[in-house]
């Protein structure tokens, strides 16, 4: 499933209580993000658990990270969890 970015208030809502602990890949303008969603602000920072971050010629795994809102083209729900 893929879910388009808005700017709507209830999108934020949606992803905080549907995505909680689903595996999700955030796609930017040159960067994927993977890994296990905890939460959104009102901004759209998003906050990913077990996350690996692939550009075009790198991958690193890292513990938690950040994905600032403005750098999020669209998220991709995994449904394999």
């Amino acid at each position: 499933m893929v879910v388009g970015v808005s700017r709507r208030p209830g999108i934020i809502s949606f992803m905080n209580e549907e995505l909680r602990g689903k595996r999700v890949t955030i796609v930017g303008n040159d960067f994927e993000a993977s890994g296990v969603f905890v939460s959104a602000d009102s901004h759209m920072n998003v906050l990913l658990d077990r996350a690996v971050v692939r550009d075009s010629d790198r991958e690193a795994s890292h513990g938690r990270i950040v994905v600032r809102g403005a750098n999020i083209r669209y998220v991709v729900i995994h449904d394999d969890l």
